[in-house]
């Protein structure tokens, strides 16, 4: 899958709720923010 792709909910859907949502959350938008200076 290609990471323009992904969202955050994508991700929180495929991982079950728990104390790794905010981190999963704050990871996605890391790699959103790169993806977008990078192209």
């Amino acid at each position: 899958m290609d990471l323009g792709e992904l969202t955050t909910s994508d991700l929180l859907q495929i991982s079950p709720s728990s104390s790794r949502e905010n981190e999963l959350q704050a990871q996605v938008t890391s790699l959103q923010q790169r993806y977008e200076v990078n192209y």
